[in-house]
């Protein structure tokens, strides 16, 4: 079988995320970062959006202008989940907020603290 035919397969068993679940995850993300309104926050933010897309095993729930979440690490999975929220603005400035868990509570490979540290070392380094 394909890698490509492999991938849908598994897209398809993986359960449907509920809105409340979302709004949880997202709630649980931490501030990394602070930008500027305006370019600033555009280029970071591209940035989060682009390692998020290059990092994840898994497909993303939502990919907007204020939320990238990924679907949930489930059962003793060890690659992460991350949720990723662009808060609002707030004199003239937005904070960046970042999550990385997996399912298995024992390993996660990489560690959700090294994958902080990784996202926001892209989010701060512009041509990273």
């Amino acid at each position: 079988m394909s890698l490509m035919i492999l991938s849908l397969l598994a897209q398809s068993v993986l359960p449907d995320v509920s809105e409340k679940a979302v709004q949880k995850a997202l709630s649980k993300a931490k501030p990394v970062a602070m930008c500027q309104v305006g370019p600033d926050c555009e280029q970071r933010w591209a940035r989060a959006r682009e390692w998020v897309h290059e990092n994840s095993r898994f497909t993303l729930v939502r990919d907007n202008d204020h939320e990238i979440l990924t679907h949930f690490a489930i059962y003793a999975n060890t690659d992460a989940s991350y949720a990723v929220a662009l808060d609002a603005p707030l004199n003239g400035s937005r904070t960046i907020r970042f999550r990385a868990w997996c399912g298995n509570w024992i390993a996660c490979s990489p560690k959700p603290e090294t994958l902080t540290a990784l996202f926001l070392h892209a989010v701060n380094s512009p041509g990273h």
